[in-house]
Order: structure tokens, then C-alpha cells, then sequence
């Protein structure tokens, strides 16, 4: 048991995961009986907590060709931008403008129609305001 424990928990340190996120792994039943003070597994249902500051993570993948990820955080709603910028502090997306519910939240940029180069994405939402730089490269 102590070996499958140790697997698990190196695998899960090589997952990159956003801050405050959790793994959710599916241990079959039976496999231990014994009380943990680590709880690696949940439920279908569970609700995991909301994060408690706001957060802007580096996208992913970073460089990217053509599609990158990008997490933030929410501790409140708030009204959300997310908007990405040339180096010469052009606008030339909007992904997100809206009211969002607090919790974990990804957006997805998809810069085929754009050159290859450095970008900046750039969160607000309330009185939070972070900007980060993303590579594309074709």
C-alpha cells in the first residue's frame, strides 16, 4: 500500500496544477480501511473549497502553437476582463467581459489568425488587475 501511496503522490507532483486546485483521484474500494490525515480522494458531488484571493496563473502551454490555456481565480463575483495585448499595447482579444461566479475558472485563446510573437494577457476583476506575458510561436 505504502508504494501505490508513494506512486500517487509523485505523479500528482508532476501534474501542474493551479494554485489552491486539488487532483481528484479515483482509488477503487477496498484498497485501505485505515484512517488518513491526507485525503487524496473525493467523492462524485464533493464540492472543492473557493479560492480565498484572487489569481492570475501563467497560461498553458507556454510557448504555444496555435491554442493556450489561461486560470484565474475568482474569491467573489466580480466583473471580469480578460483581454490580451500586442507589445505595442494594441488590443486584439477579449475573451472574457462579463459577471462571474467566485471559483476556478480557465479561458482558452486561440491565436491562429495572429503572428508569431510575445503577447500580454491582462485580468481584471474588482480591484484586481495583473498582467502576464505568453509566447507564440509557429
Amino acid at each position: 500500500m505504502s508504494v501505490l501511496c508513494s506512486r500517487l503522490a509523485a505523479m500528482a507532483d508532476s501534474i501542474r496544477t493551479f494554485p489552491g486546485s486539488s487532483i481528484r483521484l479515483m482509488v477503487p474500494a477496498g484498497i485501505s480501511n485505515e484512517p488518513s490525515t491526507e485525503n487524496i480522494a473525493y467523492k462524485e458531488g464533493d464540492t472543492e473549497p473557493l479560492p480565498t484571493e484572487f489569481a492570475l496563473s501563467q497560461n498553458y502551454p507556454n510557448p504555444f502553437n496555435p491554442i493556450t490555456q489561461i486560470e484565474y481565480a475568482l474569491p467573489e463575483a466580480a466583473d471580469v476582463k480578460l483581454r490580451i495585448f500586442n507589445l505595442l499595447g494594441q488590443e486584439v482579444a477579449t475573451l472574457i467581459d462579463r459577471r462571474l461566479d467566485p471559483g476556478y475558472h480557465t479561458a482558452s485563446w486561440d491565436a491562429s489568425d495572429f503572428a508569431s510573437g510575445i503577447y500580454l494577457y491582462k485580468l481584471q476583476a474588482g480591484d484586481f488587475v495583473e498582467t502576464k506575458k505568453m509566447i507564440l510561436l509557429k
